[in-house]
């Protein structure tokens, strides 16, 4: 476990050895480091929780992140609008100011622990190995032991991801809209729900590291 970061400061190093007799000073430097000890401790807690780390981050966080990663944490609709559309005459004309409507694609924005997954989903995919082992070993802590395990047939066609009850619409949604599932370059991913347990070896069901028995 990574130790906590010491964000204090040690002012009083900075004084010289004229200043040694100067006890007003010295008391200023004390005080002064002080307030800088508590404020600039109060900001990087602040900062670690609210930005840093991923799991406790908050919106302003996790909009850090996605910038960073350059993934987009909203879901454009490529369809305009089928709904008729609200206003006057023949062309639903709004006193000549347009139409009351969406004539674009609607823009869904995902909700926190949805960005959440799509942000460790997005630096596992950029800094984790596609190694199926490494894979599961992240979904576990990702998902759940149980929850999900993929599959690689060693022939650089498709893994497939096996969850073993149908995922909550907010995961469904991301696996639809986001490509994020971990892979290697140039092969495809696909997932699917199979209740039946895979009979296999290890904490993986792995068949002497060549996948699993089960459909």
């Amino acid at each position: 476990m990574r130790a906590p970061f010491d964000a204090s400061v040690d002012l009083l190093r900075a004084l010289l050895w004229r200043d040694s007799g100067a006890l007003k000073f010295q008391k200023y430097v004390e005080l002064k480091q002080d307030l800088a000890n508590h404020r600039l401790g109060q900001i990087y807690d602040e900062w670690v929780q609210n930005v840093l780390n991923v799991d406790t981050a908050n919106e302003f966080g996790l909009s850090v992140w996605a910038r960073i990663l350059d993934v987009n944490l909203q879901v454009k609709a490529e369809e305009a609008s089928t709904k008729q559309n609200f206003g006057f005459g023949a062309n639903n004309r709004n006193f000549n100011r347009g139409n009351f409507g969406t004539q674009a694609g609607q823009v869904t924005t995902l909700n926190l622990e949805q960005r959440r997954i799509v942000i460790k989903l997005r630096l596992y995919q950029l800094t984790g190995r596609a190694a199926v082992f490494e894979v599961n070993a992240y979904l576990a802590e990702l998902f759940g032991e149980n929850v999900v395990y993929a599959y690689d047939p060693l022939n650089m066609t498709f893994i497939t991801y096996f969850f073993s009850e149908v995922p909550a619409q907010s995961i469904r949604y991301i696996l639809t809209n986001f490509d994020l599932l971990p892979r290697p370059a140039g092969v495809g991913v696909s997932w699917v729900v199979s209740r039946k347990p895979a009979f296999g070896f290890g904490p993986f069901n792995l068949n002497f590291n060549r996948g699993n028995f089960g459909a």
